[in-house]
């Protein structure tokens, strides 16, 4: 039997060992603000229902090759195109070792019907949550036929680093996928969900926000355009405070991952980054990961030239993927760090917007093309050219945010409005 990659399990058992105490995490009040007070407000930057019936697939039918013909009418398969002859897939399934399965909350190490073949749903905020797993109960998804379904699973895995969690993962029964007749209209959150203002430390209540998919298309599962698309670029120093949030430790489940910041892979001359934020994970083909060498992006001055790319360049390459530049292991995540040198400063102050170009090097959510799905026919077009404006973080002047300050934070409409066709310009 050849060996195959099902980086979902590996992804969900990071997942699972984690505390999923919820109600504990309602609990930690303290001094808040709703969001609905705060200037300017938070707000959702992307909803993508991203995979159907995907999710906790049982292990034992993501076996490949020898399941790959069953496996493929319902979940994207392809071959490795750096092992020919091995296929991997994006299928997900919760680990069945003991450890794992203790740490599932209680109605999902239950073996119910209900519990296997979810949807994912990954949703996006201008402002990361405060925890890496808000209640799963606090989210709920109503669908075009009026029907409200509770999220079973709310995660940050895989944008889990301290210095992400702007995006959860949302797991449940929310539509029907490629039989195209119920999809989601509208996320909610019902309850005390937290997040942390980036600059002010503000803690902020996101109780009653909303998401929908006439501001976010790609929570229609059957829409062509639906693709990872850009929604926010902070450019900040690597100073102690960044690099603190960069984990340095692998998980027993995602080996080959940290330390993956812009130092670990370019080295030390590395002095600024613009982390990237899509509205979803983004690979070639719905599993097979960029390098670190690909140029994906562009960072373009405010005059609009773009800065080379290279190794010697300003714009060195990526990162945030996997600890090498030349393997594919990566944390598969929505976040890609573009890396600078430049301790003069002189560039990165003048760096207005990043592009996502999407010619060379296409890019697709997990569910990939359609093809596998679809009897060899493409359902899903992949990225489209787009950019999006560079918040320039307070640190890049040496200052520090106060409340009243001028400075554009996380998801004002004036600093974060993308030109990307693939989504919603006002997110």
């Amino acid at each position: 039997m050849q060996g195959a990659r099902q980086l979902g399990t590996l992804l969900l058992g990071a997942a699972l060992l984690l505390d999923f105490n919820s109600a504990a995490l309602a609990g930690q009040t303290g001094n808040t603000k709703s969001w609905k007070d705060v200037e300017p407000q938070p707000k959702f930057l992307a909803a993508v229902y991203g995979m159907a019936d995907c999710v906790n697939v049982p292990p034992a039918e993501t076996v490949l090759p020898d399941k790959k013909n069953s496996l493929q009418t319902k979940c994207n398969v392809v071959e490795d195109p750096d092992t020919p002859g091995s296929y991997i897939t994006s299928a997900a399934s919760f680990p069945n070792n003991p450890i794992a399965q203790q740490q599932l909350p209680a109605w999902l190490r239950q073996d119910r019907t209900e519990n296997f073949y979810l949807d994912a749903l990954p949703v996006s905020l201008s402002l990361p949550f405060e925890s890496d797993h808000p209640g799963h109960e606090f989210f709920v998804i109503t669908t075009n036929k009026g029907r409200n379904a509770t999220s079973l699973l709310s995660n940050a895995v895989p944008a889990n680093e301290p210095n992400e969690l702007n995006s959860i993962a949302l797991a449940g029964h929310f539509g029907d996928g490629v039989t195209g007749s119920e999809w989601p209209v509208k996320v909610t959150i019902v309850g005390d969900v937290f997040l942390k203002d980036y600059f002010t430390g503000e803690r902020i209540n996101a109780n009653g926000m909303t998401a929908r998919v006439e501001d976010f298309p790609d929570m229609r599962y059957m829409n062509a355009n639906a693709a990872p698309h850009l929604v926010q670029a902070i450019i900040e120093p690597l100073d102690s405070g960044v690099m603190a949030g960069e984990s340095s430790t692998n998980m027993p489940l995602r080996p080959g991952v940290y330390p993956n910041h812009c130092r670990a892979i370019w080295g030390n001359d590395v002095t600024h980054r613009i982390r990237v934020m899509l509205s979803g994970g983004a690979t070639l083909n719905g599993v097979t990961q960029v390098l670190a060498t690909d140029e994906v992006f562009k960072v373009l001055k405010k005059s609009g030239e773009a800065l080379t790319f290279g190794a010697n360049e300003v714009f060195m390459g990526l990162a945030d993927l996997g600890n090498s530049k030349t393997k594919r292991i990566a944390d598969t995540d929505n976040y890609f760090d573009l890396c600078l040198k430049d301790p003069t400063k002189a560039i990165v102050s003048d760096v207005g917007k990043v592009q996502m170009p999407c010619n060379a090097i296409k890019l697709y959510y997990p569910r990939g093309t359609g093809v596998s799905v679809n009897d060899g026919k493409v359902i899903w077009n992949g990225c489209q050219d787009g950019s999006i404006d560079v918040i320039h973080s307070p640190k890049m002047n040496g200052s520090t945010f106060t409340a009243g300050s001028s400075t554009q934070a996380p998801g004002t409409s004036s600093s974060a409005a993308s030109t990307s066709t693939a989504g919603s310009s006002t997110q």
